[in-house]
Formats: C-alpha cells, sequence, structure tokens
C-alpha cells in the first residue's frame, strides 16, 4: 500500500512539471526588463532649429495677420497622443505662429488644415499634418491679439525652410505669402490713376482720388463668389470717387454707383457694390466706392460715366507691381 501511495506521488509531481512548472517559468522570463541599451539600427533624435535671425516675419490675409515667430525640423512626431515622442524616419518641420485679427469684427473664414501650405524652395507644396483637433487661431473674434499654435509639414531635409514660403488661404483663393527667408514679397496693391482728372457727364462732375488693384476683398464688401479674398486668377478693382453736382436744370442730382462701370480688356464690368445718395444739390459733393472683380491677366482698364444718352470713357494707368 505505501509503495502505490508514493508512486501515485512521484506521478502526480511529473505532470504537475509538465502542466504548471513551464507556463510559469515562461512567464517569469517575459516579465523581465528590457535592456536599457538601444537595439541596433535605432534611430537618433534629430532637432534643428530654424535660423532665429530671419524671424519674426509676417503677411496679411485680408484682416487677419499671421507671423512666424520660431520652428524647427525634427524626425519626432509632433502630435504623439501615446507616450513619448519617438525618433522615426521621417523629418517634421514645425513653425510657431502667432495669428492677430487687425479688425474689429469677426472673421468668418476658417483657418483650417486646408488654409495653410509650405511652398518650398524647389516650388514642391506640400500639405499640413492634421493637428489633434483644430488650431486656436481658426475663427479670430474681433480684436484678437497674439494667437499661437503650431504648423506641421512633412519635409524631406532638415533645411527644408531655407527658400521656402507660407501659403495663407484655402484653394481657389489666392494665398497671402509669408516668404520665410526671401525678402517679403509685399501685399501685392498697384495703384490706379486716371489719365483725365476730371470728366463732366451730364449734371456730375467725376474726379478718381483714389484707385488701387487688389487680392483682398474690400470692406463692407458683402457676398462676391470670390469670398472674402480673391481667387488666383482675379483682383478687386477699387475706386474711391468725388462727384459734384454741377450745371443740373433741377438744382440737384441723384449720384450712384450705377452711373459707373469699369471696362476691361474691351469687357464692360458692373459694379459689385451699389452706392450712392439721392437729391444731392446743385455744388455740393459725395465720395463713394466702386468695386470690379476682374481677371488678374486683364492688360487694359478704362472707366465709364453715363448719364441718360450721354457717356465718356477715360484710360487708367496701373502701376506694377
Amino acid at each position: 500500500m505505501r509503495q502505490r501511495v508514493v508512486l501515485f506521488w512521484m506521478l502526480t509531481c511529473v505532470i504537475a512539471a509538465v502542466a504548471g512548472c513551464a507556463p510559469r517559468r515562461a512567464a517569469v522570463e517575459t516579465a523581465r526588463p528590457a535592456a536599457s541599451t538601444p537595439s541596433p539600427g535605432a534611430l537618433e533624435p534629430i532637432e534643428v532649429a530654424f535660423e532665429p535671425g530671419t524671424l519674426p516675419r509676417s503677411a496679411a490675409f485680408g484682416q487677419a495677420v499671421f507671423t512666424v515667430v520660431g520652428g524647427l525640423v525634427t524626425n519626432m512626431h509632433p502630435y504623439t497622443i501615446f507616450g513619448e515622442p519617438k525618433p522615426g524616419p521621417q523629418l517634421y518641420g514645425v513653425l510657431d505662429v502667432r495669428a492677430t485679427n487687425a479688425g474689429e469684427s469677426r472673421i468668418d473664414y476658417v483657418f483650417g488644415t486646408e488654409a495653410f501650405r509650405l511652398r518650398t524652395y524647389s516650388g514642391a507644396v506640400l500639405e499640413t499634418v492634421h493637428p489633434v483637433g483644430t488650431y486656436d487661431f481658426s475663427r479670430l473674434a474681433g480684436g484678437a491679439t497674439d494667437l499661437e499654435d503650431q504648423l506641421v509639414f512633412p519635409v524631406r531635409t532638415v533645411d527644408e525652410f531655407d527658400g521656402a514660403a507660407l501659403l495663407i488661404g484655402e484653394p481657389p483663393d489666392a494665398p497671402a505669402v509669408l516668404e520665410l527667408t526671401a525678402p517679403p514679397a509685399g501685399d501685392g496693391v498697384q495703384s490706379v490713376t486716371a489719365r483725365e482728372s476730371n470728366v463732366h457727364v451730364g449734371p456730375v462732375s467725376w474726379t478718381l482720388i483714389d484707385g488701387r488693384v487688389a487680392l483682398d476683398r474690400p470692406a463692407g464688401l458683402c457676398c462676391p463668389k470670390t469670398g472674402v479674398r480673391a481667387d488666383a486668377d482675379e483682383r478687386f478693382v477699387t475706386l474711391t470717387l468725388r462727384a459734384t453736382v454741377q450745371g443740373s436744370q433741377y438744382g440737384h442730382g441723384s449720384i450712384t454707383t450705377d452711373l459707373v462701370s469699369l471696362v476691361a480688356d474691351g469687357t464692360t464690368l458692373e459694379v459689385l457694390r451699389y452706392g450712392g445718395q439721392a437729391n444731392v444739390q446743385e455744388g455740393e459733393s459725395i465720395e463713394l466706392q466702386a468695386v470690379f472683380l476682374i481677371d488678374a491677366s486683364t492688360s487694359t482698364l478704362q472707366l465709364r460715366f453715363t448719364n441718360g444718352l450721354e457717356s465718356r470713357t477715360i484710360d487708367l494707368d496701373v502701376a506694377a507691381p
């Protein structure tokens, strides 16, 4: 009987060794901490600061002013959600951007991921890496100042920002161009002058006191199809006119933008915004703006004044950009 008991316990131990001991040993081995030395071929972190002597730099998109205040190129993804960022094979160009609303009213334009692109020195255009959530300056309230966030682009080299430009504005809107290292490109505004200082048509005498061709929509202009900014192939023409009632047989006259049109390369364009005043007394003047949308390739402009059956057309000169 004693031999049978001993044999039973020996068999039980063998079975336990096979079924229980091996898994426990494996579990213990798996739980050992990993070695602290990096594995062969591990990537070293890269962080190359953007040359500080070229910054800050600014560009305006309508009332919104964007300023690049710093930047770097790194091989660590800036939007890591889980754990610490780790070096990888892809380089990222990170720009620190500050935004300000120079106007008093809220800007309805959405400055989201599609509103920013990086144009490299070679002419390649890079899209942003989508952030988690939205940019702090995605919508700018009236008078908003110094709202800061980061724009991230996938780049190829650590000097990708050299000769590059930040393009601001969602296509097909013509972008504001913020040169990162090259001399600023200017605001793209061209002045317009008339070859005749005074034009008398019907009971109204007209004088062009200011004219400009620009990308940005004039303040107060509602709802043109182009949006906040002209499309890449279009431009706004804004003419500020002084009109005086002279020689009216009734002692007064109406002055409106309906009496003004623009002839662009032979095509007559109507104003985008109505303005004017009725019953302006003899000898009195008012100022009004006539706004038009032209093709960017337009080569000749003329201003036409009409009153009843009478009409006069004068040539306009546009300064070189």
